[in-house]
């Protein structure tokens, strides 16, 4: 089982509460903690310079929604579009997760970057909601601003 993977029970079975976080918490801490390792696992990639495996983290019918910016392919090719806005920056480069909130199969993420670009500091902050299926984000609904978090 992976985070944002449906778990159906039989009909006859009545699940309660803390059945249910017995499943979750057997089978991987929980859903929480799969996907937020997940995007953990994006932010250190992305600190290090690690090449982006966009079909581990995105589902093939990917779709990122950003108001006011244009809007992207579908799919791994719009995730690696994405990705790629990170790849102007110069390190020292740190995309932290500040915060993480998770129900049912979407986490809400509150982040802040800070690197370089074009020899000058650029900081931005940055909340997203991720929906999860089977695994990887099929969804990112962001927001951003050029300044930090108060």
């Amino acid at each position: 089982m992976r985070c944002g993977e449906r778990v159906s029970l039989a009909p006859e079975s009545r699940p309660t509460a803390s059945s249910i976080d017995h499943l979750f918490s057997a089978t991987f801490g929980s859903a929480e903690a799969c996907c937020g390792r997940l995007l953990r696992e994006m932010a250190a990639a992305h600190n290090l310079g690690e090449p982006d495996r966009v079909s581990d983290w995105f589902t093939e019918d990917f779709r990122l929604h950003e108001p006011g910016a244009p809007a992207l392919l579908v799919g791994h090719e719009g995730a690696s579009q994405m990705r790629a806005r990170f790849k102007t920056l110069t390190p020292p480069i740190n995309l932290e997760i500040l915060d993480m909130i998770e129900e049912g199969d979407r986490v809400a993420v509150r982040w802040q970057l800070t690197a370089s670009y074009d020899g000058r500091p650029f900081e931005q902050s940055i909340m997203a909601i991720y929906r999860f299926e089977n695994g990887r984000i099929a969804e990112d609904w962001g927001i951003s601003i050029r300044a930090l978090w108060p």
